[in-house]
């Protein structure tokens, strides 16, 4: 194929014009559907990592508050982290 015989698209007839458009609305379409997956996938990640920090923080009190019970307890000698 060379360059003459490729057309532009105000050369095509309606009929070719309506198949270009047809695969240009498909193509969008495509794309919309990636990018709300990837943007379905990204946000639910953000979620469980925000879920995870506050477990970590939660996790971090409960320790804190196991090892002052040691202290008070006079069991601090007894327990090595």
């Amino acid at each position: 194929m060379n360059n003459d015989e490729i057309k532009r698209y105000d050369e095509l007839n309606v009929d070719e014009k309506d198949v270009i458009d047809c695969f240009r609305q498909m193509k969008l379409l495509s794309d919309q559907a990636r990018f709300e997956l990837f943007s379905y996938k990204l946000t639910d990640l953000l979620n469980k990592y925000e879920d995870l920090l506050e477990l970590r923080k939660e996790t971090q009190a409960l320790l804190l508050d196991v090892l002052e019970e040691i202290d008070k307890n006079e069991l601090s000698s007894t327990y090595r982290l």
